[in-house]
Parts: structure tokens; C-alpha cells; sequence
């Protein structure tokens, strides 16, 4: 199934070192992208899981970021501080892409031709 990238939300307070600020130029391009089939959708994640572990080791004396799954579609990349209130850096929100149009959708009117 197709989806469509409808939010990415990085958060500016964790943008003001290097890695957070590397981090969301990274994560930042795939904003209102589509991934056009399940395999695609697996290669977000591992692309994101990467980049994350990448720079968790480019920063060493910075605490580690973590990725989580909200559900397939959906994740959370977040500071593991140790308590209950981690830090989240950024969001990333899918949708299931219901129809595409082209200029033969049946959605389409006939007789709207140009005169």
C-alpha cells in the first residue's frame, strides 16, 4: 500500500548541538514524501534506525538518541534521559495514500474539455 509522509516535527530545542542539528536536516527531507509500496516504508525505518546509530557514534559524550515504533507508520526518535519525561526530537506521521488522480479518474466529470 501506498503512503504518504504528512508530518515531520522536529522539535527546535534539540536542534542547537551538531547532532541535533545534523539530525534534522537529515529527517527534514523526507516531509511530504511517498512511499509507494511496504518495502519502501521498511527502508525509512532502517534508513532512520541508521542515521540515528551513525550519529550516536560520531557523539559519544552526547546522551544517545533512540528510535520507537508507534505502530508501522509511525515514529518517535527521542533522548533516553532515564525517567518517564525522555525528550522527544522529532516525529514522523504516515497516511495510507486512498486514491490518485489523474486526468482520466473517473472522479472526473466528462465534458469539463476546454472549448
Amino acid at each position: 500500500m501506498k503512503r504518504f509522509i504528512d508530518r515531520v516535527t522536529v522539535y527546535a530545542a534539540n536542534t542547537k548541538t551538531k547532532k541535533g542539528k545534523e539530525f534534522a536536516e537529515y529527517i527534514k527531507r523526507f516531509f511530504r514524501c511517498a512511499l509507494v509500496d511496504e518495502p519502501a516504508c521498511n527502508e525509512l525505518y532502517r534508513s532512520i534506525r541508521n542515521t540515528v546509530d551513525n550519529l550516536n557514534k560520531k557523539y559519544p559524550l552526547s546522551i544517545p538518541y533512540k528510535i520507537d515504533s508507534f505502530s508501522r507508520y509511525s515514529f518517535r526518535i527521542y533522548i533516553d534521559n532515564g525517567n518517564v519525561n525522555s525528550n522527544t526530537i522529532a516525529l514522523i506521521d504516515t497516511v495510507p495514500v486512498l486514491d490518485v488522480l489523474d486526468d482520466h479518474h473517473p472522479y472526473f466529470e466528462e465534458g469539463g474539455q476546454d472549448e
